[in-house]
């Protein structure tokens, strides 16, 4: 699913062993039989990009993970402002989106940057009470964390569902839309096949 990466350190870091050297190798597109195996870095680009991302989005501020989260609806079609900062009920944005069958959804939205502990029934259903006179067609609501297994079956209740983004989640909605996040190609030049003496 994710480009495998080979990715070079200025400090240097020993492989533990020749097997885990191999894999590292084996899995990279580039090749560098004779690369110098003390310049090796080894990462699981799966885990390791999306665990970083993660803990940013974790650690911003509460206003600005609002307002980047309301920039990626507009980006998939939503149109949709931040609500005031106090005042607003917990809803964090309110958006149209138009299909091309030329249907229009209203969409609210609530957002929630938790460091600690998933997002709770009580959480859900809190939103669900908030939203009531919105009169809105389709909810959403996203966090960094989790969701206990009775916030889910609180977001299925009634007519109006409401749909839950998590945090691994939202890495992968980031990520296929580039938002804040790109790809680069590293090149590997193997300094003992082009020997100055």
């Amino acid at each position: 699913m994710y480009t495998q990466y080979l990715l070079l350190f200025g400090k240097k870091k020993k492989l533990n062993n020749q097997k885990k050297k191999d894999e590292i190798l084996s899995s990279s597109n580039v090749n560098i039989a004779n690369l110098d195996e003390d310049i090796v870095e080894e990462t699981d680009d799966s885990e390791w990009w999306r665990d970083q991302l993660l803990q940013r989005l974790s650690e911003m501020n509460p206003y600005k993970f609002e307002e980047l989260i309301v920039n990626f609806m507009r980006k998939i079609g939503i149109k949709m402002d931040t609500t005031s900062k106090t005042g607003d009920s917990g809803i964090d944005g309110i958006g149209y989106l138009r299909t091309p069958e030329l249907m229009t959804y209203k969409i609210v939205l609530q957002t929630k940057r938790f460091t600690k502990g998933p997002v709770t029934g009580p959480d859900i259903s809190n939103f669900a009470d908030t939203i009531s006179g919105h009169n809105a067609d389709r909810r959403i609501f996203v966090t960094t964390s989790t969701y206990t297994n009775n916030a889910v079956s609180r977001a299925r209740q009634g007519s109006n569902l409401i749909t839950l983004v998590d945090g691994d989640e939202l890495v992968d909605l980031l990520f296929e839309h580039r938002m804040g996040i790109s790809e680069k190609t590293v090149v590997v030049i193997n300094e003992k096949m082009f020997p100055k003496d």
